[in-house]
């Protein structure tokens, strides 16, 4: 299921008029992680950041960040961005994986200090990936699997 769905005004009864042929446009709320899905044009800003975070003369330290009010796409600009990090490590084949972290601020509501809560999440996939041989990330996040397909 598209996260676009065209519904058709009925032929009779309640909304039916001279317009009934008009195409009402909804949106879900899901994120996207592709461009194919990228309703809202924001696949050439991840592939912006994308590029920047996977090329190897990006200083580091580096922090961005993506505001936006609540509905504006910020999920789905991260997803898509980590879609494209994942996809570019597959086709060079040897690579390590990108190391990607999420954060919900909302899951840690109750925490004492948000920082230490972050910094929690931050560390554990770090220190797995750095004291193991096994390849760990983060898990891909649930926010990036969008609507069923």
């Amino acid at each position: 299921m598209s996260p676009l769905e065209t519904m058709r005004r009925p032929a009779s009864g309640r909304g039916a008029d001279r317009e009934s042929d008009a195409d009402v446009r909804l949106l879900s709320d899901a994120p996207v992680d592709d461009a194919e899905r990228d309703y809202f044009g924001f696949s050439q800003f991840a592939r912006s950041l994308a590029e920047i975070l996977d090329n190897e003369r990006t200083s580091t330290p580096l922090t961005l960040a993506v505001s936006g009010p609540w509905g504006a796409g910020k999920t789905s600009v991260a997803c898509m961005v980590q879609h494209l990090l994942e996809g570019w490590v597959r086709e060079r084949g040897g690579e390590r994986p990108r190391l990607v972290c999420w954060f919900n601020a909302w899951d840690h509501d109750d925490a004492p200090h948000l920082g230490g809560a972050l910094a929690a999440v931050v560390t554990r996939p770090g220190a797995r990936s750095r004291y193991s041989r096994s390849q760990a990330s983060c898990s891909r996040t649930k926010a990036c699997d969008g609507p069923a397909r």
